[in-house]
Formats: structure tokens, C-alpha cells, sequence
């Protein structure tokens, strides 16, 4: 099984936390849809995966596209591998990209999956992130898309912010329950570098959310998701069963994806390659056909620290023959562990080592102390 992301780095505005690559210049977009559609060619003798397992439209803001282009990348793809019957074919999209007309197209081209952006049901908490997206327009992205019969959704929404008080989140969270939405991805708001809230934090006029705060919003949402029935498969996932995302989970998985568009990473067994991040020169060298990836092949140890990065992000864990592959007499790793295993943040049973749900807010400072080299 193997996966295909397909990135598309165009946004309407640029909202004030997002690091990933986009441009809010539209006019490059129909260029890109056709180097998008000559990268697969190019790819076609290159990667010869068995089966492809899942489509994503990821981004940026996928939703820009119109359904034929959509369909265009769609069949393109489907000309050139194998794609399994029951594959999840995603799009990410923004709330006020959805109408009726829009969502008829998507499906037609053969998307069964919308990865909704909405952040926020308040008004106050996208003007704040900068969203392009009103609360009104959330609203009735959902209602489309349930009334159009899109039933695989999910949404994506943000706690811990520092300008909103706790009962916003458990209003979002109830939000979210009252839609009988069958996946939620939640995440913290990480303050990065190069933007605009990471600009504000170095001149102090933002000050980021309290731990306590971030915490608070964290066992809210595990426990009160965990009530109603869903199933917390990642760090910062849940779902109904049957119902997680079988595209990202191949990620933690270990499996292998080839992504397409700049800045586009992918991965199979000992090797990562990843396009530039740079949508002119992306266009430029491939319609000339230069070379638009950098790649590097991965020692056993990277591989095994990899998996342990990925692994320890789920509910599955990592296997003991995973965990200790190349760390054998390794003073220093076994201190580590054993520190772990008696403040109760790594646990292991039946032959499999995981971290708790609690900690999973801190597992990102428990896996370096698990990393070698």
C-alpha cells in the first residue's frame, strides 16, 4: 500500500500562525494544475508503488481548484497506478470554498473525503488567526456537506489560545459533538518563527497561553471525545470507529507516499527525497525537466528513530524489537528509558511500548530522550 499527497501552495490570505509553503499570487495556479499533472509522468517509470491506498489534496487551500482540476489530477493518477477499491481520496478545504455546486463537482471527480479548516466556530478567534472563513460560513460548510451527502468529514479546530478563555473550547467541542462529525483533528497552537504571530511574540505584544491553559483544553477534549464514543488513534486525532484517516495513518505508519508540488516530501524504505520550496522554480524545472528534489538515503538508525517519531504519536506504540534495534550496551539510551518507565511516561505491554494519554501533550520532549545519534 502507498500513498499520494498532492500539494497545492495557493492561499486566499495568509493566516497569522501557518508556516507551511503557499502564496496568496493566484495567477500561477492554472500553471501549476499542469505541472502537478506533468510531475506524475515524470513519475510514472520512477515509482511503481502496488497499490495505492489513498489520495490528498492537501496544501495551501486545495479547494481553490475547481472540481475539473481536481478531476484531472484525480484520473491522471489513476492512470498511471493502480488505485484500490475502497481508496480515501481527501481534500483539505476552506469553509467559504464549500457551496452545493462545488461539493457535487468534488464528488464527481471522485473525492469522498473533505478535511474541513474551520479552527474556530467563534468570530472573534478567526479575525484573531486571520482566517479567510467567517463562523457563519463554518456553519454552513457543515451543513452543505452533510445535506450533500459527504459523510466522511472532518474539521480541523485549534485550542490554547492565549486570547480565548476555556469556555470557548468546550464551545467548539460541543460544537463539533452537536454535527455528529465523525473525525476531529485538534491541535495547539505552536507559535513558529517565520510568521505572524511569531513576529508578535519576539516584539511581546503576544504572549502565548499558560502550560496549565493548554493543558486544561487537552483533557477536556480527550475526555469529553472519549464519552461520546471516539477513539483517540494520535496525538492530535480522534474518530469514530472505522472512521480514521487512512492517508495520515500510513504516515505513522511507516509507509511509503510520494508526494507531489513544491515542497512536497516523500518516502519510501531507506530513502526521503523532497521538492523545492518555490513554486516558480518548481514550474520552471519541471517543464524543463531538471531536477526539482533534493533526496538523502537514511542509515538503519535513522530509520529506527523515525519510526519511534512516528510510532509513539499513536495509540499502537512502537515494538520492543523497533525500540531497541542498534541501541544494544547503550548506557545512556537505557538511562533514559528506565527514567521514563518510573515517572510513568513510557509503559509497556505485551511486547509493545507506548505513551500514555496524558503525557501525549509531551511527547515530543519524551521521544528526543528515546532518540540515538
Amino acid at each position: 500500500m502507498a500513498g499520494l499527497y498532492i500539494h497545492i501552495p495557493y492561499c486566499q490570505k495568509a493566516c497569522h500562525y501557518c508556516d507551511f509553503h503557499f502564496s496568496t499570487q493566484l495567477h500561477s495556479l492554472n500553471d501549476m494544475v499542469d505541472c502537478l499533472l506533468l510531475e506524475m509522468e515524470l513519475w510514472r517509470k520512477k515509482w511503481r508503488p502496488k497499490l495505492l491506498n489513498s489520495i490528498y489534496f492537501g496544501g495551501g487551500t486545495p479547494s481553490l481548484l475547481s472540481p475539473d482540476q481536481i478531476g484531472q489530477l484525480i484520473r491522471k493518477a489513476m492512470e498511471i497506478w493502480p488505485l484500490a477499491h475502497a481508496a480515501e481520496i481527501s481534500l483539505e478545504a476552506n469553509p467559504d470554498d464549500i457551496s452545493e455546486e462545488k461539493l457535487w463537482g468534488w464528488r464527481q471527480a471522485g473525492i469522498n473525503r473533505i478535511s474541513l479548516g474551520v479552527q474556530s466556530f467563534f468570530e472573534e478567534d478567526l479575525v484573531w488567526m486571520n482566517r479567510s472563513h467567517s463562523s457563519d460560513q463554518a456553519f454552513s460548510a457543515l451543513e452543505i456537506l452533510q445535506s450533500g451527502g459527504m459523510n466522511n468529514t472532518t474539521i480541523d479546530l485549534i485550542y490554547g489560545l492565549p486570547n480565548a478563555d476555556s469556555d470557548h473550547w468546550k464551545k467548539n467541542i460541543d460544537t463539533f459533538l452537536s454535527f455528529k462529525i465523525p473525525h476531529l483533528s485538534a491541535y495547539s497552537l505552536t507559535i513558529e518563527e517565520k510568521t505572524v504571530f511569531g513576529h508578535q511574540l519576539k516584539t511581546g505584544s503576544l504572549v502565548q497561553a499558560e502550560d496549565v491553559k493548554v493543558e486544561s483544553d487537552y483533557m477536556y477534549l480527550c475526555e469529553t471525545l472519549a464519552n461520546s464514543g471516539y477513539r483517540h488513534y494520535e496525538i492530535s486525532n480522534f474518530s469514530l470507529p472505522g472512521m480514521e484517516a487512512k492517508h495520515n495513518s500510513a504516515y505513522w505508519g511507516g509507509q511509503t507516499y510520494l508526494g507531489i508540488g513544491p515542497s512536497a516530501h516523500s518516502y519510501e524504505k531507506d530513502r526521503r527525497w523532497w521538492n523545492i520550496s518555490n513554486n516558480t522554480l518548481y514550474i520552471n524545472k519541471i517543464r524543463k525537466g531538471d531536477l526539482w528534489w533534493e533526496e538523502e538515503t537514511l542509515t538503519d538508525m535513522q530509520r529506527r528513530n523515525e519510526r519511534l517519531l512516528t510510532s509513539l504519536r499513536t495509540e499502537k506504540g512502537i515494538e520492543t524489537a523497533h525500540l531497541f534495534s542498534g541501541v544494544k550496551g547503550d548506557k545512556g539510551f537505557i538511562k533514559e528509558l528506565n527514567s521514563l518507565i518510573e515517572q510513568s511516561k513510557l509503559v509497556e505491554n505485551s511486547g509493545v511500548w507506548r505513551i500514555p494519554e496524558k503525557h501525549w501533550l509531551v511527547s515530543d520532549e519524551i521521544i528526543s530522550r528515546l532518540i540515538i545519534g
